[in-house]
């Protein structure tokens, strides 16, 4: 894999992906599940009880919540937040907790608002604990109902109890009641015959797909197991693994065989800021130390390629969700005892394109177009546009801003382009050419300003030549002239790029004839 080191504010790059990889935190104790506030506001949980909270980019030193949790492969695992948030203020936590000499797992909602967090109440409890195979997911599916998964325990008999919370995918309403249409009546189970499931995301078809830790005991080892769930289905466990079948029990679309990935969280990654990533199943392994990218054939999810992204790179990886920035957000978990800690960790780590913005474009070096609109292109295709600076300036402060610009053979043109702020309402911008007796000789409406970007090509009347000499350029908004100002016009090539007050105006005179009638014009911008 080719990699490359660049400054830190850019992260490590991995060209061959067209895609860099930055620390968002470190120094992190275990960190378990990822979610978003809509402001967003991240929230993460840490295995040993901590809720905690990234705002504005910034860890923040201490957490908002700390449980008393159990140990070993338990604790504080997965963290949801309502669809209805902005409303409700609700999250939710799935937690593993001491119950006299066993260990129970639960889930709970709390009310969070402003760093100020306390409990509502008990969605669900009852769910079978143990050091090992405590599952822990949370997430709300596309319908709004809450879906949970649940490990074994370490007794594998409870997958194949319906009647029992372990080894299960549970689907509940938010406030913990059973949804009518669940498989089994009265109860959350909505699929069994699971190990130790702590994956799950839809696709765009609606489609569940789960990652599932593969046995390491008496059945063998490895066949970790990637399943597409249908409600009341039996995925096996104990009974089958890997390419085993029986009447009744249904095989995964994809399982690993022998080698081991041990997956965990997962995400399907929709957003157009990767674009070459669109579509594709992303699943944090941690024996594997990979991001593992599966691209299903669309509308057949048992059509399948995949390929390992990082391998090696970040150790163990726990989780792994998309942020409402089309960022691919990663959380690692080599301080969980089974990793080889570098310094640093444990991370969450963001990737994002190699290239997110113009001004990165034009730092790193690439092409820049001399059309307009302005684009700088990346070597893999992106293109970035450059974004007028209606927010950089103001009346007080206008400024000149120059451009290189192909000239043009034949015709006197002048190009206005720019663009206005939308809090300003405008009813038209024109451009004005007068004559040194300040008498229009051409006048025609640019933009009809409602705010937003704007470009206009004004080829003036045959009767009208500017030629190479000295003119007077101003701005005039609401009948006031802005910073009139003398400028040169060469024989071919930019005049000046005008930025003034409530937007961005830029006026460019082309020269394409050596005589003319008008000489030392007048050329008023007017809004």
């Amino acid at each position: 894999m080719l990699v490359i080191t660049i400054p830190a504010a850019y992260g490590q790059e991995y060209q061959e992906l067209g895609v860099r990889v930055m620390t968002v935190a470190e120094n992190l104790d275990i960190p378990w599940s990822i979610a978003w506030l809509p402001d967003g506001v991240i929230l993460f949980t840490e295995r040993t009880g901590h809720l905690r909270v990234i705002q504005d980019g910034t860890l923040l030193g201490e957490p908002v919540l700390a449980l008393d949790v159990a140990g070993s492969e338990g604790g504080l695992l997965g963290v949801a937040v309502d669809p209805n948030y902005n409303e409700n203020r609700y999250i939710y936590l799935y937690y593993t907790y001491n119950e006299f000499l066993s260990k129970t797992n639960k889930v709970v909602r709390y009310v969070y608002t402003d760093s100020n967090i306390s409990k509502d109440m008990t969605v669900i409890d009852g769910i079978p604990g143990g050091p090992t195979h405590d599952g822990g997911r949370i997430k709300f599916g596309p319908d709004g109902k809450l879906y949970i998964t649940t490990g074994d325990a370490g007794r594998p008999d409870l997958s194949q109890d319906v009647n029992s919370l372990a080894g299960k995918i549970l689907r509940v309403n938010p406030d913990g009641s059973v949804p009518k249409d669940n498989p089994f009546e009265g109860s959350a189970v909505y699929s069994l015959g699971h190990r130790n499931p702590q994956g799950l995301d839809w696709d765009d078809a609606g489609n569940l797909v789960i990652t599932e830790h593969g046995p390491s005991g008496w059945m063998g080892s490895a066949h970790d197991e990637i399943n597409v769930i249908v409600p009341g289905a039996n995925y096996g466990w104990p009974k089958v693994i890997g390419d085993d079948t029986q009447d009744g029990l249904t095989d995964p679309i994809i399982h690993t065989g022998n080698e081991t990935w041990a997956p965990s969280g997962a995400t399907f990654y929709y957003s157009d800021a990767i674009p070459q990533w669109t579509g594709k199943y992303f699943v944090a392994t941690l024996r594997g130390n990979h991001l593992n990218m599966i691209d299903f054939e669309p509308g057949n999810v048992e059509a399948y390629s995949s390929q390992k992204l990082f391998e090696g790179e970040f150790g163990r990886l726990r989780d792994v969700a998309v942020g409402p920035d089309g960022s691919l957000y990663i959380l690692t978990s080599n301080m969980d005892g089974r990793g080889a800690p570098q310094p640093g960790d444990d991370k969450i780590l963001r990737v994002l394109p190699t290239i997110a913005s113009f001004e990165e474009c034009v730092l790193a070096g690439y092409h820049t177009t001399e059309s307009r609109p302005t684009q700088c292109i990346t070597p893999n295709g992106l293109h970035f546009e450059k974004a007028m600076p209606c927010s950089m300036v103001s009346k007080e402060n206008p400024f000149f801003l120059a451009t290189n610009l192909d000239s043009y053979d034949t015709g006197d043109i002048l190009l206005a382009e720019g663009c206005v702020d939308d809090s300003k309402r405008f009813a038209e911008i024109s451009i004005i050419i007068q004559n040194p007796q300040g008498v229009t000789v051409a006048e025609e409406p640019v933009f009809p300003g409602n705010g937003g970007e704007f470009a206009y090509e004004f080829i003036l009347d045959e009767s009208v030549f500017l030629v190479n000499g000295t003119y007077a350029v101003a701005v005039e908004a609401d009948g006031v002239y802005y910073s009139t100002k003398m400028v040169t016009v060469p024989e071919f090539g930019i005049v000046i790029s005008w930025v003034f007050g409530a937007g961005l105006l830029m006026i460019i005179l082309f020269q394409g004839r050596l005589f003319g009638r008008y000489r030392d014009s007048k050329i008023t911008a007017k809004f």
